[in-house]
């Protein structure tokens, strides 16, 4: 290192060079010790840790032995076909997805709802990763969304290549038939076209003729696509684990009161009125109805004291309450929400306590049913109440398209609000309230409402 000239290193590069080589080669290593450093979070997934020498190889059987060199061939006329991976004794070694690394990868790619093929420097950057053994097959089996970001330009290390002959490449190490190509208009005309028969997407990612992407316009376009925004909705959405969450931390809150801030539709919450009102009159400031009880009550945040029923036809039966606190267990533990949930809390052993209720309310001509619910708690309601049935008559009494309609919520897949999809509107599962600002920011940005 001592002839190294370091003009052309970013600061940040040199220290985590730096630091890789007093831990014996670790980039693992050097991310955790540079993360304690700043006093931050180590972010930075290795796909693997093995300390390797990257070589390139020409058409014409040339080798580059110099990763400076692969980077700025700029050759045409003799175009680099493949890169290779050499260990410390100078033999061809093509790691495994994971080796020596100390956290899985594996998991993370499992777990994910997007994954994004960075634009870049192909030959020296992206593809050393992606010709890992096991990569392909663990991107194919990945059920989350794939993006491959279109460059720009002709890098310097695939000069001469399209964008079409650019994907041949790629598509050695990824399987593209389920990967959606991103492609900016304002590209070089080279990188601007791409007649594969695969999924593509278009818009005006940077000014003209300028080499780096706008990251504002690439995260609107790849989330505008991943959520299927092809139109102004009207948005209906839960409330508790969706816009709020009431069990959570102080960054979760603050999370949850910016949701508050930006959302702009009507809310559809199975919680109390006492509970919805509370968070609503501090945090929401817009001027759709409030819909609580799971649906039954209705009520405006600027005026708390203007509440309604949605419908009669789901009410409760004081005698059905009388009858369950006969009985012991269920003593001082009923509470009649809105006229249209029994709650019983708090239960332990609420699968035969649940076994026990169902057959008290056999003498009800099988009108109610029970529902294990929260954590300590049964609600039982009508059998034609549900999350569905207060959507499907609001639809109605306001006279709202349901192909307009976009409903958000973290119980769509499992939970309380799987019934919504016998709607038909529109549906769209988020699992907290971080994917609920992601939303709402793509949204609002998107159609210019904030």
């Amino acid at each position: 290192m001592i002839n190294t000239e370091f003009t052309d290193f970013s600061l940040s590069n040199i220290f985590y060079a730096s630091s890789a080589s007093l831990n014996g080669g670790s980039l693992s290593l050097a991310g955790k010790e540079l993360s304690e450093i700043l006093g931050i979070r180590d972010k930075v997934h290795l796909i693997s840790d093995v300390d390797l020498y990257l070589k390139a190889e020409t058409e014409s059987g040339y080798r580059i032995d110099d990763e400076a060199d692969i980077v700025a061939w700029d050759n045409p006329q003799d175009r680099i076909t493949r890169v290779i991976l050499l260990d410390r004794e100078g033999k061809e070694y093509t790691p495994e997805v994971d080796e020596k690394n100390s956290h899985s990868v594996k998991s993370i790619f499992e777990k994910a709802d997007l994954i994004i093929f960075s634009s870049g420097t192909q030959w020296s950057s992206l593809i050393p990763t992606y010709m890992h053994k096991q990569f392909r097959e663990l991107i194919s089996r990945s059920k989350a969304r794939k993006y491959l970001i279109m460059n720009n330009v002709e890098d310097h290390d695939m000069y001469g290549i399209t964008a079409d002959q650019m994907l041949d490449i790629i598509e050695r190490y990824l399987d593209l038939k389920d990967i959606t190509v991103v492609v900016n208009d304002n590209a070089e005309e080279a990188m601007r076209n791409v007649f594969r028969k695969i999924p593509v997407i278009h818009g005006r990612l940077s000014k003209p003729g300028d080499r780096k992407h706008i990251p504002e316009e690439i995260a609107k376009i790849i989330m505008k696509d991943y959520f299927e925004l092809n139109q102004r909705y009207i948005l209906v959405s839960d409330l508790d684990g969706t816009l709020w969450e009431e069990q959570g931390n102080d960054h979760e809150k603050e999370i949850g009161k910016k949701n508050l801030e930006k959302f702009n539709g009507i809310i559809l919450s199975g919680n109390t009125f006492e509970h919805v009102s509370r968070i609503t009159e501090k945090y929401y400031h817009g001027k759709e109805k409030i819909y609580c009880d799971y649906g039954n009550t209705y009520f405006y945040a600027e005026n708390l004291e203007d509440r309604h029923r949605l419908s009669e036809e789901f009410l409760i039966e004081d005698e059905l309450k009388d009858l369950l606190e006969t009985y012991p267990e269920f003593q001082g533990k009923a509470n009649l929400r809105g006229g249209v949930i029994l709650t019983l809390k708090p239960l332990t052993d609420r699968k035969e306590k649940l076994r026990l209720i169902n057959a008290l309310m056999s003498e009800f001509q099988n009108k109610y049913e029970g529902r294990i619910a929260g954590r300590t708690s049964i609600d039982i309601v009508r059998k034609n109440f549900s999350k569905e049935a207060s959507l499907n008559l609001i639809l109605e009494r306001d006279n709202i398209d349901r192909r307009k309609v976009l409903y958000i919520g973290n119980e769509l897949n499992e939970g309380n609000e799987v019934c919504i999809r016998n709607t038909g509107v529109k549906a769209l599962q988020v699992n907290d309230v971080f994917e609920m600002y992601i939303f709402l920011k793509t949204y609002n940005r998107i159609f210019n409402l904030e």
